[in-house]
């Protein structure tokens, strides 16, 4: 029938008893199984299913609707099967969480926002299309409401690690960040598995100036998931800060795999040269592959010695702009054996950046290590 196993999701034809099947779903959904995005869509899709042949939509609506490699596709069927006047409000609920994630992959917030709230008043008990909703109330730059929706959908299915891991975003982007550790605790203790929730903690050892805590759950998230492009960085950025330049310099290259992460490449040129090694060479094959020349490329054009210290600075258009400007300037001087001026930029940024930033826990670590 449906073979569910952690991070591995695959959906066989079913034939079975709609009935039977719904109380399994309903069994999973108490298990706290459903976090995984890809199990998810499979169970929606499986329920579709199994209740298709009943209705006025035939299979290619359904299967349109459920796949997810092409949006528009995806919000093609849904929309057939939203618009039929003999389809199950069961089916036109499912049929909206799936257009609204559709419009979310595609940047759309708004109407994503919409279809989801129509899959609530489908069914107020639908605690995924409150945790879906908070997520893009989130990208939207709601927090309030993403927060509401969260606390919500974990109301209904207190055993959901995914909405314990988005509403411990909410809270760690807020600066709450022992309300938001004990959120990841939650979502760690429902689904040790989760590796997006190690990586999202480890943001908050860092920030805190703990770089052991941050390298041990990167490492665990790693482990579990190597494609976790997010924590190569963050271990990358501990790494540095530890003092140990040869893992962080590896650890940034594996981050700047899309190479397309300009403060990726930034640091590894960073550690290279606290490592005695020559990072333009590099760097300078790298630039033209960035989709940007916003900011952070002007230090990029200052690194590569085709622009002056005072014209970087002068790119800077905001006060994290010129944390990072003074950062980067007295890194400059520091991997040059200029100390003085080193120390100069560096306290700069130390008094500028805001203390949750990597270039403030970085410039006191270095600070400390520089010499009198």
């Amino acid at each position: 029938m449906l073979n569910v196993r952690r991070g591995h999701c695959d959906l066989l034809r079913p034939s079975f008893d709609p009935g039977k099947f719904e109380r399994w779903l309903k069994q999973r959904a108490a298990a706290g199984s459903l976090s995984c995005a890809l199990t998810r869509h499979a169970l929606v899709f499986a329920l579709l299913l199994a209740w298709a042949p009943a209705f006025g939509a035939g299979q290619n609506e359904y299967d349109d609707c459920m796949q997810h490699a092409d949006q528009d596709l995806t919000i093609a069927g849904c929309t057939r099967i939203i618009d039929d006047i003999g389809e199950s409000n069961r089916n036109r609920r499912i049929a909206y969480d799936s257009r609204g994630t559709a419009w979310h992959a595609k940047g759309d917030n708004d109407r994503a926002i919409a279809d989801y709230t129509e899959a609530i008043k489908l069914n107020p008990k639908d605690a995924l299309a409150y945790d879906n909703r908070g997520t893009a109330w989130r990208d939207k730059g709601d927090l309030d409401r993403a927060l509401a929706d969260y606390n919500v959908s974990i109301k209904l299915n207190p055993n959901s690690a995914s909405a314990y891991n988005n509403r411990g975003n909410i809270r760690r982007e807020r600066g709450d960040f022992q309300r938001a550790l004990r959120d990841y605790a939650e979502a760690i203790g429902l689904d040790p598995k989760f590796a997006l929730v190690y990586s999202n903690r480890a943001l908050i050892w860092h920030a805190g100036g703990d770089s052991g805590r941050a390298i041990a759950d990167c490492t665990e998230a790693i482990g579990l998931d190597p494609n976790t492009t997010a924590c190569y960085r963050i271990r990358g950025y501990a790494y540095f800060e530890g003092g140990d330049f040869a893992a962080a310099a590896e650890d940034l290259r594996r981050a700047n795999s899309s190479g397309d992460d300009a403060e990726a490449m930034l640091w590894r040129f960073l550690a290279l040269g606290h490592l005695g090694q020559d990072g333009a060479t590099e760097l300078g094959a790298n630039a033209p592959w960035l989709r940007t020349r916003d900011w952070p490329y002007a230090v990029i054009v200052f690194y590569l010695d085709r622009s002056t210290l005072e014209a970087m600075r002068s790119a800077v258009t905001n006060k994290a702009q010129l944390c990072e400007a003074e950062f980067y300037g007295g890194e400059w001087h520091l991997v040059r054996g200029n100390w003085r001026d080193a120390r100069a930029g560096l306290q700069a940024a130390a008094g500028i950046c805001a203390k949750a930033s990597k270039e403030y826990v970085a410039a006191v670590v270095e600070l400390k290590r520089l010499k009198p």
